[in-house]
């Protein structure tokens, strides 16, 4: 029973990581494109500040952020309930 349980713990570890690194990645790859696209001149506005590489690690990092836990958030309401 417990080696069952311990099994079950791991692939849930690894099912959360995998959704939050993969949703982590894609928060990234949003925020380079709106920076690339310079939309609301978002991209022109890091890149004229004088702490413009503090202000990309935020922006970065706020995305990030978002979206993993998104991932995540969706990850584990698709997991199902095992009634037995």
């Amino acid at each position: 029973m417990q080696r069952r349980r311990a099994k079950n713990d791991t692939r849930l570890i690894r099912v959360l990581t995998v959704n939050a690194v993969s949703g982590a990645a894609l928060g990234c790859v949003c925020a380079a494109v709106i920076l690339k696209l310079d939309i609301g001149g978002l991209g022109g506005l890091l890149l004229a500040s004088e702490e413009s590489l503090a202000a990309a690690i935020l922006f970065f990092t706020g995305f990030a952020t978002t979206f993993g836990s998104c991932a995540v958030g969706s990850a584990i309401m698709g997991i199902g309930r095992d009634d037995s």
